[in-house]
């Protein structure tokens, strides 16, 4: 497999490595079927790594808005429905919420970036770790 930086796009021989979760997955899986799959493995070098993790934390926000968005507007729908006392639209209110939570899922794929595996479970991040061990002195 090619190694590949996401961020400059140029092959690596080191560097740190995508965390593999269910939307990177998918794309590989999509790939694969439509035969169009390159088999890269997705790293970011030592240079784009802070803008990487930039653009994840941008990323996480932009999730975290728009959760608190969709929960606001449930609680003003739910708080409209029994003001109003029109129970009888509440499961509409409800499916229509649903709906535009799943809108709001979808719209953030669009700002999708993966997230960089810095753990030590690279070979640049293992190759920084690992710090060898003084020898021990026989007595």
């Amino acid at each position: 497999m090619t190694k590949v930086c996401v961020v400059g796009k140029e092959e690596l021989k080191t560097g740190y490595p995508i965390k593999e979760d269910i939307v990177i997955k998918t794309i590989r899986a999509i790939k694969k079927k439509l035969k169009i799959a390159t088999g890269n493995e997705l790293m970011v070098c030592e240079k784009h790594l802070e803008e990487a993790k930039k653009k994840r934390k941008d990323f996480e926000g932009s999730i975290i808005k728009l959760v608190a968005l969709v929960s606001v507007i449930a609680v003003i729908a739910v708080i409209l429905a029994v003001l109003n006392g029109t129970f009888s639209l509440l499961p509409a209110t409800f499916a229509l919420l649903i709906l535009l939570g799943f809108l709001m899922i979808v719209l953030s794929l669009f700002k999708y970036y993966p997230a960089v595996d810095t753990e030590g479970k690279g070979e640049t991040a293992r190759r920084k770790a690992h710090k060898p061990k003084p020898a021990r002195r026989k007595r």
